[in-house]
């Protein structure tokens, strides 16, 4: 036993990282104490380095006690480093910890609770007012004392506020608040934190995050994202106030809880307190009433789960109609939502006419490790009685009300934990007849969740239940993850047939399985979340990518960006938000990544070794490869090893493969590997593969796994034999991987000048695919070595004309028009110097579209007629004719352009070449033409399909192009929201490719929304068009800009400038040219603005000449229903512009759907 002079040990209260604390009696007086007094004393409990750890924490400890005195904080009496054991006494509390009043099982009386969350929240005050966290608030570390005051009785965690967070880990894991987990620092409000799940794990009996039946992973996912079912579905009767303040207190965003000192507050003047009262009244005014402020544990708004909505609420119908009782199963992975989906539709049943009793129970090791555990954690919810507590006559007279003597003492017995022990089976067969007995007098319907876990008995217990329920009205709700192995796979797969069975009796589906959110779901939920200037397409897709769908994760997501102020709540707009950084930066969610380090630390050494092979290999896991690449390997050895991290959750089957559950784990695990051994594993795997043949996937791969292993050579002859035949028909994101991996190759070995036309291909190959890919910095560097590359000695005619067209090509792509030209037209001359028709066919479609675009359309037509005619391969046809389908309509000859882009479509189709990216340009045009008629929805599905292909063939020119179309289309339908969605997405990847052309017309046609909408910035977006428009010679979409720019400026009132930017829009369309119906904005605004200045007669001369036009485009189309939509489109579209009612810019779609 330990001594200590002038105390006498009487026993140990406990021990923990801090060192051990000991009761003692004081035998004389010391440390402010007299002879007999007992006291509790802190002495380390480690040796060397640890043991003077533990001494510095209890000065650290005294020093804290000596700063702040408080009723509720145990007062330290002395600290002596210099004793023969340092030790630090404190005063003895001699009542019970809150640890062993929850271990009675007794509930505690709201106000008593009420009173000890006083105590502890003033207490905790008094150390935030001195900069203090206290660290650890949990039931272990507070007593009562003999006055009932609650009192903290550990401050050996107790730091200033200002260095919490630094070093290991603070506090108790099952009290730690998200922000620690997400990275950031704890502080005041994560006291809040702990004493909010101390308070509701006092006031249900159950921790809010499953910290008392859950694995470690389960627990660290939960405090992440602190989704918190409300103490009010655990105990009904616990009033709103409770509720709300504890919902409160749990709050993912610390900003969002109460401070210490306000909820000691709330909680000593309870309903009178201002902060009830505030919520009550904004309750009352929103039409609700004190019962409307029951804690919201979903603060994502409901999306993308209508139809699983659509068939629970049939099912319910059916029980209700036909008084037979039905099970469903919930399937899906962890997080996927099913207990989110049950509750919202719970909450549509209680405000429907027919209401339900609702009971939850959930499966556990804990509730599973009782007999029946699950299935009587039910009846204990209906009874709202804490575990294992005996029946009181309130109870036994709810029973005896509902079931015979004999089942009533069954259910007795078993809610004591006596199992079944008067007759086996007598548990589940009286489970099953309270059940059928409750839901014949009301609806009901129960939730059992996470069922995977469930033993036989709990099993046995629902199967009886839904054999029983044949005449009443119970709906039974099976959820459980089908990512995880279940505990009883026979058992559970009997009831789930039975479920079916019955099911299908009426037409039914048995199971619904949850489906990851979709793409279109998550931007439903950003949309709906996010302020309108936010990239939302694009951020739709970022967050669908991070989350996989999971919409646990997806929270988790939303919420970090919160917290790390990358998303900023808006004022007087609850729930909404302001994006703040680009969404490709936002970061992976912590709890993902803390849940994989504890994950992996849970494996034996062999599966980590598993693991890290299978992190190199990659998506390749199978088992006869894997056997050829880690020989000696054995297939059974193989197998067990996929099946085994499979059942861990870190692979998921995949047909006759595995692949890695999440790309976040595969990446994790591989960054933890050392430089050599990453080496030495991709060599072995590059060699597996060099055993399969005529597979280029395989032969990619192995070029992937070559680089990594630094085999230059045998990387160099991999990447030339992968090269494609034609640029055009490979991806553009493997054409740039392979020619940067050759590049790379040959660097390393030293660019010898035997592989100089090797180099120059590559570097034609990869500029290519760079450019459609809008890689324009790596453009740029790859240019100017091509160009060194190109001038040195023995260089000939092809290869200058080859560095002339990628000038040229890079010029057009980022606006440089002028330069492009020049270009352009070098490469023509120095291909045909060469007989090179490749580079010359190219060179003459880039030029033809120039001239096109910002010169003169006839000159254009001869280009691109030569460039038609000198085309060999099919794509090279199929892009001369879309060249020409261009120049068509900027001259309005829409008939023949038409006919340009289905003979470019029918040349690739009857080639057997895919070609999406020549496709979607197929596409853009024909959205272009049927704008141009007036056939706004037949454009939009045409733009819509461009935008799939250009995805697909990961051109992000085209990409950004539909994007903008889109945007413009939408808008001209008048759908201002989805069409401010396309523009800023356009916007957004305009910006990233540098494409300048594009550009403008985003900026133009995104600034003419915002004015309409009279939201800041569209003016500021449409000057901005202008400019840019104006530096790169873009005159055309200048002219149509000034008049869009004019008609803001008139409304406003500024006549001087409207006039100035209408009469130069009307001077530009004279000089470059304008397809018609820009032409009739144009020319239609400078009318008005000519009425305006009163001349009547000028106006009256250029609504004749447009009409005269308007007669010839018309009078020139041989198809009837053309010409009559054209015709039509046209005459109400100058109708419109003639007026400055309506929208800024005219519109001739009133009634879109007799467009088509």
């Amino acid at each position: 036993m330990t001594q200590l002079s002038g105390y006498e040990i009487e026993r140990e209260l406990g021990a923990g990282a801090g060192g051990r604390v000991l009761l003692a009696r004081a035998t004389r007086s010391i440390d402010r104490v007299s002879a007999g007094d007992l006291v509790a004393l802190k002495v380390p409990s480690a040796e060397g380095a640890e043991r003077a750890r533990q001494v510095e924490a209890l000065a650290r400890e005294a020093a804290v006690a000596r700063r702040v005195r408080h009723p509720s904080l145990v007062r330290v009496l002395a600290f002596r480093e210099d004793a023969e054991l340092p030790y630090l006494s404190m005063v003895w509390v001699p009542g019970a910890t809150l640890s062993e009043v929850l271990a009675e099982g007794e509930p505690l009386p709201e106000p008593r609770l009420r009173e000890i969350g006083a105590d502890l929240g003033s207490a905790l005050a008094a150390l935030h007012a001195h900069d203090l966290v206290h660290g650890d608030v949990k039931p272990e570390n507070v007593r009562l004392d003999a006055e009932g005051r609650a009192v903290l009785i550990d401050l050996g965690f107790a730091r200033d506020a200002s260095l919490d967070g630094e070093g290991g880990l603070p506090g108790t894991l099952a009290f730690l608040a998200p922000e620690f987990l997400s990275g950031g620092r704890s502080g005041p409000p994560s006291d809040v934190f702990a004493l909010g799940a101390v308070l509701y794990l006092l006031a249900t009996g159950h921790h809010p995050f499953g910290a008392d039946d859950g694995e470690t992973s389960d627990l660290l996912a939960a405090l992440a994202t602190a989704r918190v079912v409300p103490a009010s579905r655990h105990v009904p009767e616990l009033s709103p106030l409770l509720d709300a303040l504890l919902d409160a207190c749990l709050r993912r965003s610390p900003s969002e809880r109460p401070t210490a000192e306000a909820l000691a507050g709330i909680l000593h003047e309870g309903e009178e307190s201002g902060w009830w009262r505030a919520r009550v009244q904004q309750s009352l005014g929103s039409g609700g009433g004190p019962g409307a402020l029951r804690a919201e544990s979903h603060r994502l708004q409901f999306v993308g789960r209508r139809d699983e909505l659509r068939g629970l609420s049939q099912a319910y119908t059916q029980v209700l109609r036909e008084g037979q009782g039905l099970a469903i199963a919930l399937s899906g992975p962890v997080g996927i939502g099913k207990t989110r989906l049950v509750s919202d539709l719970i909450e549509t049943l209680r405000a429907g006419d027919s209401p339900c009793l609702f009971l939850h129970a959930r499966c556990s090791e804990l509730t599973e490790s009782q007999r029946y555990g699950t299935a009587i954690r039910l009846l204990e919810h209906w009874l709202q009685l804490p575990p294992h507590r005996p029946l009181g006559p309130r109870e036994i007279q709810l029973l005896e009300h509902l079931v015979p003597p004999r089942d009533a003492d069954v259910l007795r017995r078993a809610l004591l934990g006596d199992g079944d022990a008067p007759v086996q089976g007598s548990a589940a067969v009286a489970l099953a007849a309270w059940i059928a007995a409750l839901a014949a007098g009301r609806p009901v319907v129960v939730l059992v969740d996470d069922l995977h876990l469930a033993h036989a008995a709990t099993l046995e217990a629902l199967d009886r239940m839904l054999e029983r329920s044949a005449d009443s009205r119970l709906l039974l709700l099976l959820a459980y993850d089908d990512d995880r192995p279940p505990a009883e796979p026979a058992e559970l797969a009997r009831l789930l047939e039975h479920a079916r069975r019955r099911a299908a009796q009426v037409d039914l589906a048995g199971t619904i399985h949850m489906d990851p959110l979709t793409v279109e779901d998550v931007t439903e939920l950003v949309t709906h979340h996010f302020h309108h200037t936010t990239p939302r397409l694009r951020l739709g897709r970022v967050l669908h990518e991070r989350s996989q769908g999971n919409p646990g994760i997806l929270e988790e997501l939303l919420v970090g960006l919160v917290d790390r102020g990358e998303a900023a709540p808006l004022d007087g707009e609850p729930g909404r938000l302001r994006l703040e950084i680009q969404p490709d930066r936002i970061a992976l969610p912590g709890s993902l990544l803390v849940t994989m380090r504890q994950r992996y630390r849970e494996l034996d050494p062999l599966m980590r070794r598993w693991l890290e092979r299978l992190s190199v290999v990659g998506g390749r896991l199978e088992t006869d490869f894997l056997c050829t690449a880690f020989a000696p390997a054995t297939a059974a050895e193989v197998d067990g090893a996929l099946e085994e991290l499979a059942r861990r959750g870190w692979l998921v089957a995949n047909g006759p493969r595995y692949r890695f559950a999440r790309a976040a784990l595969r990446e994790a695990v591989y960054r933890s590997l050392s430089p050599d051994r990453r080496v030495r594993l991709h060599r072995m795997a590059a060699r597996a593969l060099a055993t399969i043949e005529d597979d280029r996937d395989v032969d990619f791969q192995r070029a992937y796994h070559l680089r990594a292993a630094g085999e230059q050579r045998e990387l160099l002859e991999a990447v030339w034999s992968l090269l494609p035949p034609d640029d055009r028909r490979g991806s553009p994101h493997r054409l740039l991987r392979l020619a940067r991996w050759g590049l790379e190759a040959l660097d390393a070995l030293g660019r010898p000048a035997s592989l100089r036309k090797r180099e120059l291909n590559l570097l034609e190959r990869g500029l290519g695919a760079a450019d459609r890919l809008g890689e324009r910095e790596l453009q740029r560097r790859w240019l100017d070595r091509l160009a060194e590359l190109a001038t040195g000695t023995g260089t000939d005619a092809a290869e200058e004309a080859t560095v002339y067209l990628l000038h040229g090509r890079h010029a057009y792509s980022t606006g440089e028009f002028g330069t492009a030209r020049g270009m352009l037209r070098n490469a023509v001359g120095l291909a045909k110097k060469a007989r090179d028709a490749r580079i010359e066919v190219e060179a003459l479609r880039g030029w033809a579209l120039v001239e096109a675009e910002f010169a003169s359309t006839s000159r254009a037509r001869q280009l691109a007629a030569r460039a038609l005619s000198a085309s060999v391969e099919p794509e090279q046809r199929a892009l001369a004719h879309l060249v020409s389908a261009r120049i068509e309509v900027l001259d309005d000859r829409l008939e023949r352009a038409l006919d340009d882009v289905r003979s470019a479509l029918a040349t690739l189709r009857l080639a057997g070449r895919e070609a999406p990216g020549i496709r979607a340009g197929a596409y853009l045009m024909r959205a272009r033409v049927w704008r141009a008629a007036g056939r706004v929805n037949r454009a939009l599905a045409s733009a819509r399909r461009a935008q799939a292909l250009a995805r697909e063939a990961g051109d992000r020119r085209r990409e950004a192009e539909a994007a903008a179309r889109m945007g413009w289309l939408l808008l001209d339908a008048d759908r201002p929201d989805e069409a401010e969605a396309q523009l800023r997405e356009a916007r957004l990847v305009t910006e990233e490719i540098e494409d300048q052309r594009a550009g403008v017309l985003v900026d133009l046609w995104l600034g003419l929304l915002l004015c309409e909408q009279q939201v800041e910035g569209g003016r500021a977006s449409i000057q901005r068009a202008l400019a840019t428009a104006d530096d790169i010679g873009y005159h055309r979409a200048e002219a149509l800009g000034r008049a869009i720019l004019a008609r803001v400026q008139l409304l406003d009132g500024d006549d001087a400038a409207a006039l100035r930017n209408s009469d130069r829009a009307h001077e530009l369309s004279e000089i470059h040219g304008l397809e018609l119906i820009d032409r009739i904005v144009v020319d239609g605004t400078c009318a008005v603005m000519l009425r305006h200045e009163d001349r009547g007669s000028e106006a009256d001369g250029l609504v004749r000449s447009l009409r005269r036009r308007i007669r010839r485009t018309t009078r020139n189309i041989r198809r009837p229903d053309l010409r009559l939509a054209l015709g039509a489109y046209t005459e109400r579209l100058l109708e419109a512009v003639l007026t400055l009612d309506g929208p800024i810019y005219p519109r001739s779609t009133a009634n879109v759907a007799t467009l088509d």
